[in-house]
């Protein structure tokens, strides 16, 4: 007799996990962005000597570092090679019958667009 375990790991695993992930992260980018739109603001801009102020604070670095996990932790699931192929590569079908965001395009400079 075969016997299958309770809980089977294949598949992408779109899951609430990922969903948090995203909502969570997407949170924290959007409070670190008000944060220095509104030190920005307060001050009349961002030049060198507030930026080296801001830096000196180890709270400020601790906030930065924070903020860089989540923008790499909120890409990471949409980034990873297991959802961009099976959202992407769909064998047996026509190129032709692809939405237009899914065909490949050749990467052509038009000269004609170009400002002189």
């Amino acid at each position: 007799m075969v016997s299958r375990p309770l809980r089977e790991s294949v598949g992408a695993h779109y899951g609430w996990k990922d969903w948090l992930v995203q909502r969570v992260t997407a949170v924290v980018m959007v409070v670190y962005t008000i944060l220095v739109l509104g030190i920005a603001l307060w001050h009349g801009g961002i030049d060198y000597p507030l930026w080296k102020a801001l830096f000196a604070d180890n709270a400020f670095k601790l906030v930065t570092f924070v903020f860089m996990l989540a923008v790499c932790w909120h890409a990471w699931p949409s980034a990873a090679p297991r959802h961009s192929w099976s959202s992407t590569a769909q064998p047996g079908r026509p190129l032709q019958s692809r939405p237009a965001a899914q065909r490949p395009r050749p990467l052509v400079c038009d000269r004609r667009s170009t400002h002189r």
